[in-house]
Parts: structure tokens; C-alpha cells; sequence
């Protein structure tokens, strides 16, 4: 192994979290090998902030309303695009590999850049923690998209040398709707958790959290697809005024730039960042985290002993599924968007419920987080990469 070693990540552009965690496996392996990215939307204008090359190839979009996911809007675009987006995708893959020869690929939940590794006889890891993607029942044609998904998709992720999940084995999984079902059909699975470095978690003690509860720190983290964060940030912002009396509010607008070094909106005790650098300290000091349900966040509030109100998008079931049980394993609240459209007092009852229940909602937190760091994390991912180059 030299330096002229390269790997090319293909990463899933649709909101941060697939780029964000991409970028630390990256991090940790630029020592080792010259680092690659192909993405497009929010992923790509993350990766753009780094150091790294990074090539925009054809993007894939979401359609969305004012209140949320548009699910017949994006199965139409989906499937009507498909027809030049996927040919246009893997030739533009193609001609990237050709060009940089890579030793290795590595796929966060980008089947365009398994197939073309395959291709071109190149060892491919996937990360993923969608073994399947399923759409709302309350579409018509469910049934038969959720069918074909939980049947072929699996068999895509399958054909990499070895599947990464991050996230928790079961019965503790996070993404357990995604992945429980499929999960047979693919051999070649290991659960990772959260892919970070562990350690500066660990410093956090159950004590710590208790620290001024009295008026707690809220940090809502505004992330996904640019037109769903506009909208998520709008339901918070009414919601504001029925919170700035119960503790401290801190909101990431989810907007990265090269330079973050602009001051935040400062209205008594509320403070709006377009992006925070080092959020996780502030999950550290955070008593209550207000996100979507993208699984990135939750496992990191997780690790954090941070509690969650999660209000995920009208039909975007992913999220729906982690809030569900992100309830279900006690470690915060499933709050429906619906329900935060009508009643802008919910959210603040919300958190009233977990301060009355604080201790409880902490230990469940401390019991999952011991759990995760028994996965292994971004050590055991570079570790299985660094094995195949």
C-alpha cells in the first residue's frame, strides 16, 4: 500500500448525513490514501467545503410541499427521470473511475457507483443503513413499490464485498424498518453504529446531563433536503414563542459554508446559526435535541445522553420509522408534523414531558450508548477498508 492508493466514495447527495459521516471515514483514512467524492445536491455543497476532489454527477430530487414529503410528486419525477438519470449517472461514475483508477469504492447508498466498481472488477464496500426503502401506505401503488424494493435492493447492496450498517444490531436498530425484513436476503452485513470517533462521547457522565436542567439547553438541528429544511425550520419558528420562556434554544439552520465564522441571531435566549462546526459539542451540553429523524443525528444524540423530540416529515417513512423507535427503546418523543402544524404549543408540552422524566429517559440513553460503542464505529469501518487496498 503507497500513497498513489486511492478510494472513490460514491455518496447519496439527498440531505448531509450521508456526506457528513463520509467525510469522517475520509478523515480518518488520508494517510493512507489519496481521497475521492462523487455526490450531488446538499452532499455535494458539503463535500465542496473540504479539501477533498469532489465531482458533481446527476442529481436525484425529492419533490416536496408546504408540508412535507409530496410522495406522488417523487414517484412520478423518480420514475419519469429515471429513465436518463440512471444511464446518465453511471456513465458519469464510469468516466470518473477511468480517470482517477481508484483501488477501492466505497458506497453510502449509492447504487450507480456498486454497480460501475463492479464493473470496472474494483473491491466495493457499501454503507448503508437502508437494506430497503419503502413508501407511505397512503399511496396507491405501495404495495407494489414497497415489493420491488424489499426484493431488489437488497440484491444491489448485496453484490459489494461487505455491507455496512451504522447503526445498532437488533433489537436495538434504529433504521429497524429498513432493515429488519431485508436483511436476510444479504449475507455479507456487519452493524458498525455510529461511524465516529468514540472517545470524546465517553467523557459525558449520566451526572453531567442533570447540570442545569432547570432551564435547559434545546438544540434544534435543522437538516435534510434544502426545501424540506426551509420547511422544518418554518414549523420551529412558530413554535419559538411558546419556547424561549422554558430554557436556552440554539438552531442550526443546516447551511454549510467554506467560512462559518458569521455571529449568530441573537434574540434573548435564542441563537440561530446557519451551520455549527462542532455541534457535537454542543450535543454534549444539549438537555433536549429537536431533530427530523435522519438516523446520523439520532445516533449521535444517543451517544451524547441527549433526549429527542423527533418530528419527521408528512410521508417520509425512513424518518417516521426512526422516530418510532427512538419512543419505542424510551429515548425521546415521536412528534408527528401534523401535529406540530396545528398546535404550536405540542412541542413545549413535549418537552415538559421528558424534564418530568429526565432520569429515565438518561439511562435508557446510557444502556444504547454502551451498546454502540461495542459496534466499533469509525475505527472498525477504516479498518475493514484499509483490509481491501
Amino acid at each position: 500500500m503507497n500513497k498513489k492508493t486511492s478510494i472513490l466514495f460514491g455518496v447519496n447527495g439527498i440531505g448531509l448525513g450521508h456526506a457528513a459521516r463520509s467525510i469522517k471515514i475520509a478523515d480518518s483514512l488520508s494517510d493512507f490514501a489519496e481521497i475521492y467524492f462523487t455526490s450531488y445536491g446538499d452532499g455535494y455543497k458539503l463535500l465542496s467545503t473540504t479539501s477533498y476532489r469532489t465531482f458533481n454527477v446527476t442529481p436525484l430530487y425529492f419533490r416536496w410541499n408546504e408540508y412535507g414529503l409530496s410522495l406522488p410528486e417523487t414517484i412520478l419525477s423518480l420514475f419519469y427521470e429515471s429513465v436518463s438519470y440512471i444511464p446518465r449517472q453511471l456513465i458519469e461514475e464510469y468516466k470518473i473511475i477511468k480517470r482517477i483508477e481508484p483501488s477501492l469504492v466505497v458506497s453510502d447508498s449509492r447504487g450507480s457507483s456498486i454497480i460501475v466498481g463492479r464493473k470496472s472488477d474494483l473491491p466495493v464496500i457499501t454503507i448503508t443503513n437502508q437494506l430497503a426503502s419503502y413508501v407511505s401506505t397512503a399511496l396507491y401503488s405501495s404495495r407494489y413499490l414497497n415489493y420491488l424494493s424489499s426484493r431488489f435492493m437488497p440484491l444491489l447492496w448485496g453484490i459489494s464485498d461487505v455491507v455496512l450498517i451504522p447503526d445498532l444490531p437488533p433489537p436495538y436498530t434504529i433504521s429497524r424498518i429498513n432493515i429488519f425484513e431485508p436483511l436476510a436476503k444479504v449475507d455479507n452485513v456487519e452493524f458498525v453504529g455510529l461511524l465516529d470517533e468514540y472517545n470524546k462521547y465517553l467523557t459525558i457522565a449520566e451526572k453531567d446531563k442533570y447540570n442545569g436542567t432547570d432551564k435547559p439547553l434545546i438544540y434544534i438541528a435543522i437538516s435534510g433536503p434544502e426545501d424540506d429544511k426551509r420547511i422544518f425550520f418554518m414549523q420551529t419558528l412558530k413554535a419559538l414563542h411558546n419556547l424561549r420562556n422554558i430554557g436556552k434554544i440554539v438552531i442550526s439552520k443546516g447551511m454549510p459554508k467554506k467560512d462559518n465564522s458569521e455571529p449568530p441571531i441573537d434574540i434573548r435566549n435564542i441563537k440561530i446559526y446557519d451551520w455549527i462546526p462542532d455541534r457535537e459539542e454542543l450535543l454534549k451540553r444539549a438537555h433536549i435535541t429537536i431533530l427530523r429523524g435522519g438516523q446520523t443525528s439520532i445516533l449521535e444524540a444517543i451517544m451524547s445522553l441527549s433526549p429527542m423530540i423527533i418530528i419527521p416529515p408528512i410521508g417520509q417513512t425512513e424518518q417516521i420509522g426512526n422516530a418510532m423507535s427512538v419512543e419505542d427503546l424510551g429515548l425521546g418523543i415521536f412528534l408527528s408534523a401534523e401535529k406540530v402544524i396545528h398546535d404550536t404549543n405540542v412541542i413545549a408540552r413535549c418537552i415538559s414531558k421528558i424534564m418530568d422524566n429526565y432520569e429515565s429517559y438518561i439511562k435508557n440513553l446510557s444502556k444504547l450508548r454502551d451498546k454502540m460503542v461495542l459496534c466499533g464505529g469509525l475505527k472498525k469501518v477504516r479498518d475493514v477498508i484499509i483490509k481491501y487496498l
